[in-house]
């Protein structure tokens, strides 16, 4: 891992933005499985000290119901890192959520590393199905995502 690390931080110094994804990985215990970007994304903020982090979805964050069954659905622009598990549990117990398969993953990876979002990681989650998405949250504009935050930041 740290020749991973030492080449990212190359490629960062040069001013490129490497783009990764899930990979097959090799584990003495369980043989070989899929790293998922996620749990990529999270080792690598914790490596390389990130001060953000950004999730990407086929939806814009989260919503309070599911946007593709129901079009009433509205998206949830804040959600803090201690209220994470109590949300994921409440969608699972009473469908007042719909947090499950890939945002309810995604969440959970996130809830992983809320000891750094305590510690100041911005951490968002959005779509890359829109144009531009990316670049106008970047900007600080004003933009369909879910940020998760800290009090205690």
């Amino acid at each position: 891992s740290h020749s991973l690390i030492d080449a990212l931080k190359g490629f960062l110094s040069l001013g490129m933005v490497p783009l990764l994804g899930a990979d097959m990985i090799y584990d003495e215990e369980i043989g070989f499985s899929i790293c998922g970007g996620d749990l990529l994304a999270v080792f690598l903020a914790r490596e390389l000290g990130a001060n953000q982090l950004i999730f990407v979805s086929d939806v814009n964050g989260v919503y309070d119901k599911d946007p593709k069954k129901f079009s009433y659905a509205s998206i949830i622009k804040e959600i803090e890192i201690d209220e994470l598990e109590k949300l994921t549990q409440e969608g699972e117990e009473n469908n007042k959520n719909d947090i499950t398969g890939q945002m309810k993953g995604k969440l959970s990876t996130i809830f992983s590393i809320k000891d750094l979002i305590q510690k100041g990681l911005k951490v968002a989650i959005l779509s890359m199905k829109i144009p531009d998405t990316l670049k106008t949250f970047l900007e600080g504009k004003e933009n369909l995502a879910t940020r998760v935050v800290s009090k205690k930041f």
